[in-house]
């Protein structure tokens, strides 16, 4: 895996912007398989850009901008991602480890098998997220919206689900053992004789 140095990566974002405003003179930004650790990367624009495979650890990300960007297998282990845009993108298998997602938007993104383990999420948006096998063990989902959004067979053990909204989500397969439930909204959830509650049951979750 390649070492990207800041000064290149600012260059390769400038001739990105250039290109998302259909600039002849610009360029995707292409930093798949490559090595971003412990860069500065507040607030730029990366939607759209090819990310598979790349490593953010212990990159800033903070308002970061990745819609509709492919980070397939990225690790982002350590980074803080405290309201960047995630909406659209494909995130399948990204390893999201003691990273800070607070008030992150996943609206519509692909989350499937993505690792959450112990990380804070509060306040994070996954309306008409795919998040089928994603692992939320021991995270923080206070007020988390997963309305619309895919769970099926997701891991939601030791998780702080406290007054998020649940409305319309596929649970089927889901694993919510031991989980707080405290204030949170069911209306309409669809789950089957696999999914496993913890001891307290809401009486708000459509069976099919």
């Amino acid at each position: 895996m390649i070492k990207i140095t800041q000064v290149e990566v600012d260059e390769a974002i400038r001739l990105h912007g250039l290109w998302l405003k259909g600039d002849k003179t610009g360029q995707r930004a292409d930093f798949a398989d490559k090595d971003l650790s412990g860069l500065d990367l507040r607030g730029v624009n990366l939607s759209g850009a090819d990310l598979r495979f790349t490593n953010f650890t212990d990159v800033d990300l903070y308002c970061a901008n990745f819609t509709d960007a492919d980070l397939y297998c990225a690790n982002f282990t350590d980074a803080d991602l405290k309201e960047v845009n995630l909406s659209g993108a494909n995130l399948r298998f990204t390893n999201f480890t003691d990273v800070d997602l607070r008030f992150t938007n996943f609206t519509d993104a692909d989350l499937r098998f993505t690792n959450f383990t112990d990380v804070d999420l509060y306040c994070a948006n996954f309306t008409d997220a795919n998040l089928s096998g994603a692992n939320f063990t021991d995270a923080n989902l206070e007020e988390a919206n997963f309305t619309d959004a895919n769970l099926s067979g997701a891991n939601f053990t030791d998780a702080d689900l406290e007054e998020a909204n649940f409305t319309n989500a596929d649970l089927r397969d889901a694993n919510f053992t031991d989980a707080n439930w405290g204030g949170s909204v069911w209306i309409n959830a669809i789950y089957n004789g696999n999914t496993i509650f913890p001891d307290f049951r809401t009486n708000m979750i459509l069976k099919v």
